[in-house]
């Protein structure tokens, strides 16, 4: 005789009893729970079992929007630098006839709008759309999707945001977008609308690895909170909107800076600060490139920071570090009180680099 299937009221049970069931479930069933209500998502917050290092991926494009979750393994894949990663679960939404969607879209036993997702084995989990907007932008969506997963999962990393400024249409749709994010680790900005500015991003979200702007169109220039804490590196293809504050503040080994509106006193506030701060706060800088107008930076400028012609006796001649190579002879050194040298190229088209030898 088959074993009798025994049906209960999951939340009805006491609360540790909850939290051993929960304990026990998929990621994915725990998933599925979780969208049923915000009493489930605090519930199975608090019970969920899921990898010590989960990461999170979003991108958002005209064309798509995906989020992934995965998971780092610890082996090494043989031969390369790489690590081998596991997908956990990945959300996807596909633009079509000029509506943002996920595949299915149906209701609760309320009325309330639920919008589908589909899970990697076929099924879809409901998504509530809090408040509906017009047509169903993707702002929104990004948004409770986000903020619903960070709440879900508390130690989840946001590794990789790729967002595409041409899929929003006004600021206040970027605002509203990432408005739950708060730390990513690498971002990529693209798209080429006038209207929308990368500070925007900066004044919501810490980066604390890698930002990269390619080729987005900024407006006047902006202070901004130092968001851009950047250990690995940071290249903005139009970095117009960037502030004196904002230069002073940068601490990252590649900082790259096209088409700025920097004068003489924000290079030279730049490069003094390196010299003669000893608080650790440049210590991480190892090349810069700055695009600066004509005509801002002198051997006037220079001078003033004891800048010297190239000793050899002081440092070798040629910079490498990585991919880059460089013939430092005709740079202008300046030196700090710790030996540190810094050495000062001015490179056609007005391409001020700045390169820190090793100690």
């Amino acid at each position: 005789m088959a074993d009798e299937i025994t049906r209960f009221q999951l939340l009805e049970l006491p609360p540790r009893a909850i939290n051993r069931i929960i304990g026990y479930m998929s990621i994915n069933d725990a998933l599925i729970m979780s969208f049923i209500s915000h009493r489930c998502l605090k519930i199975v917050s608090g019970a969920i079992r899921y990898p010590e290092h989960l990461k999170m991926d979003i991108r958002i494009t005209s064309d798509d929007f995906s989020i992934s979750l995965y998971q780092e393994e610890l082996q090494a894949i043989p031969g390369t630098s790489f690590r081998e990663t596991k997908n956990i679960i990945k959300f996807e939404c596909r633009k079509f006839e000029g509506n943002w969607f996920a595949g299915k879209k149906f209701s609760d036993l309320n009325g309330n709008l639920i919008f589908g997702v589909k899970l990697p084995a076929g099924e879809y989990v409901g998504f509530y759309q809090y408040f509906p907007p017009r047509s169903h932008e993707v702002d929104v969506y990004t948004s409770h999707l986000i903020g619903h997963l960070l709440a879900l999962f508390p130690r989840l990393t946001v590794y990789q945001l790729t967002a595409d400024f041409d899929a929003f249409r006004e600021n206040f749709l970027v605002e509203r977008a990432f408005a739950t994010l708060r730390t990513v680790e690498h971002v990529e900005l693209l798209g080429r609308d006038r209207r929308l500015k990368v500070p925007i991003i900066l004044t919501l979200i810490e980066v604390t690895r890698t930002f990269n702007s390619t080729d987005v169109q900024h407006g006047r220039r902006t202070v901004h909170p130092a968001q851009l804490r950047c250990t690995e590196s940071i290249d903005i293809g139009c970095a117009a909107w960037m502030s004196r504050a904002s230069l002073l503040s940068l601490n990252c080994p590649l900082i790259f800076l096209q088409r700025t509106k920097f004068c003489r006193v924000d290079i030279f506030g730049f490069l003094e600060k390196w010299k003669t701060y000893d608080d650790g706060s440049m210590d991480r800088i190892k090349i810069v490139e700055i695009q600066v107008p004509p005509a801002v930076l002198g051997m006037d400028i220079l001078r003033r920071l004891g800048g010297q012609r190239w000793n050899p006796a002081r440092r070798p001649q040629r910079f490498e570090f990585e991919d880059w190579d460089w013939d430092c002879k005709d740079g202008t050194d300046l030196y700090r009180a710790d030996g540190r040298i810094g050495t000062v190229l001015q490179c056609p088209p007005y391409i001020v680099r700045f390169v820190v030898w090793p100690a």
